[in-house]
């Protein structure tokens, strides 16, 4: 493994904030130090007051495209800030959090399978549990088993591992996207944001939320607004609060998240996520 140094303080990056906002599952903090991998690349991680220090078999244009530091982050601020100046108080909680773009979308799929009423502590556990069947990486560390890897784990073994109903789903999903051939699913950076979508939700354990999830963060469709019931209230209390009390559907998510992507254009996925980041940020149990 080599080391480099990114410059960069904890406003314009955050690893802490990154790394715990569920975007990614299986890093882990060891002392002063984050440990975790993105496909082939191992990564080691310390921050300090001036920058980041990293030991890794990649390279420093991986760690900016692993953080988003290829896209102009606080650009991209600015122009949310401009179609919605009341961001700015949500904005100011959020400095360094960058949304990042992990390299396998695979793990990124089954890993927000896993989300189904769930929390990121125990998400965590069981992405981390599907490392048995990946290689090994330098500095110990373990890559998300590839689609070949995966065929062999049987649906009882997950669920002795605490998967419950969700084994099922990553038994079946495997199946499924074996059958369809190992390119499909990056094959879908290629398609429109509603065909990938549409695509994405034919496989099992994936509804509408998982959908947007894999789009945002594993495939890079920039205009996904996952909305689940937590995002569905803090959208409700920000922009319409005629709707307090009234029940989530996946119609009403549906709607909401047309209407950020009519506000936000590509940008919508960002703003998805700064308002997530404040809800994580509440009192409350972490759910997904």
């Amino acid at each position: 493994m080599n080391e480099f140094r990114v410059e960069l303080t904890a406003r314009e990056l955050d690893l802490a904030r990154c790394l715990t906002a569920g975007q990614v599952f299986r890093w882990v903090q060891d002392g002063d130090h984050w440990r975790g991998s993105d496909g082939d690349l191992a990564w080691i991680l310390r921050q300090d007051k001036t920058g980041i220090t990293a030991r890794t078999n990649g390279t420093p244009l991986d760690f900016d495209a692993l953080f988003g530091l290829t896209e102009h982050a606080q650009g991209r601020l600015d122009q949310c800030l401009r179609v919605d100046p009341g961001l700015r108080d949500v904005a100011s909680l959020c400095g360094g959090l960058r949304l990042m773009q992990p390299r396998d979308s695979l793990e990124t799929l089954l890993s927000f399978i896993c989300t189904a009423n769930n929390h990121i502590k125990r998400i965590s556990q069981m992405v981390r549990a599907l490392e048995q069947w990946g290689s090994d990486l330098p500095g110990g560390l373990h890559r998300f088993p590839r689609l070949d890897q995966l065929r062999s784990i049987s649906e009882s073994e997950l669920r002795e591992r605490g998967f419950g109903y969700r084994a099922k789903s990553i038994v079946r999903t495997v199946g499924e996207l074996q059958a369809r051939g190992e390119a499909w699913l990056e094959s879908l950076r290629s398609a429109t944001y509603e065909s990938a979508r549409t695509e994405l939700m034919q496989l099992p354990g994936v509804g509408p939320k998982v959908a947007d999830c894999v789009l945002l963060f594993g495939l890079g469709f920039g205009e996904a607004v996952p909305v689940d019931v937590h995002m569905w209230r803090a959208l409700v209390a920000r922009y319409h609060p005629e709707l307090e009390g009234q029940p989530f559907t996946v119609s009403r998510a549906t709607h909401m998240g047309r209407e950020l992507r009519d506000r936000f254009g590509t940008d919508a996925g960002w703003v998805h996520h700064i308002l997530f980041y404040e809800q994580l940020s509440k009192p409350r149990e972490s759910v997904v």
